[in-house]
């Protein structure tokens, strides 16, 4: 591995520790919809693309958002599986069902050799469909009392998921790969911690919250792969999808209040 691919690993680790720990750290003030919802966000994406754009052309980053895109399906369904077997079932097996429908729905998707419109529009409407189909909210607590020492273990599995993903999909095959470098690490990890802890009611408002920021992490997504190498200087297309995910996760929060 050169110097380069190490300083690139060691900085997607950091941004998923961060990200896993400050979204279990508000949860203690503002309840697991607020923490799903920031962890749908671009929060990890936006600092690797950005990063990607000072080395690559631009259109090599719009392909790699085309193909992150192409996964929002399965992550949702990823979701869906998760929430909806948590009203009734253990950690272990949500869990389970819920890797297996992504990997499924994923690598179905990846031979469809779909159009970038059509990757990009399902990408856009199914985080909103994924927030209809999720099951009622039961009545719940809204804060999360974790321990310190919760929070370390949050962030450890989430960094031993996340360097076995980033270590192992250079050696597969590429539809797998790319299947594993887009995969929800946070989106996992912290459903898995709720469940036992706080129970359906509270991981229900965690996965709710991540699909309405996979809105603002969609959008992210479709500007980069829609605008950049059509002339327009690059910074200015991922400052404006980075605007346009903070906007709608605003949207979002606002509704999650109502």
């Amino acid at each position: 591995m050169s110097p380069h691919d190490l300083l690139l690993l060691l900085l997607r680790l950091c941004l998923v520790a961060a990200a896993v720990g400050g979204a279990s750290l508000l949860a203690r003030r503002g309840g697991h919809g607020l923490t799903g919802l920031i962890i749908g966000l671009p929060v990890i994406v936006a600092p690797i693309t950005g990063l990607l754009l000072l080395e690559y052309p631009p259109t090599t980053v719009a392909a790699i958002a085309l193909g992150a895109l192409a996964c929002m399906p399965a992550t949702l369904c990823h979701v869906l599986s998760f929430a909806w077997l948590s009203r009734r079932h253990p950690w272990p097996l949500c869990l389970a069902t819920a890797v297996g429908a992504y990997i499924l729905i994923g690598w179905l998707l990846s031979h469809l050799a779909l159009p970038a419109w059509l990757i990009v529009g399902l990408a856009l409407i199914v985080p909103p469909l994924a927030r209809r189909l999720m099951p009622a909210i039961p009545a719940g607590a809204r804060s999360a009392s974790l321990p310190a020492s919760e929070i370390v273990w949050r962030i450890a599995v989430a960094l031993c998921i996340a360097a076995a993903i980033l270590l192992g999909a250079p050696h597969l095959p590429p539809a797998l790969s790319g299947l594993l470098l887009a995969f929800p690490i946070a989106g996992t990890v912290l459903p898995v911690f709720t469940l036992p802890r706080f129970g359906h009611p509270a991981t229900v408002q965690l996965l709710r919250g991540f699909a309405g920021g996979m809105s603002g992490f969609a959008a992210f997504l479709a500007s980069l792969a829609l605008g950049l190498g059509h002339g327009v200087p690059s910074p200015l297309v991922w400052l404006g999808g980075l605007l346009l995910a903070g906007l709608i996760g605003l949207v979002q929060q606002r509704q999650r209040r109502s």
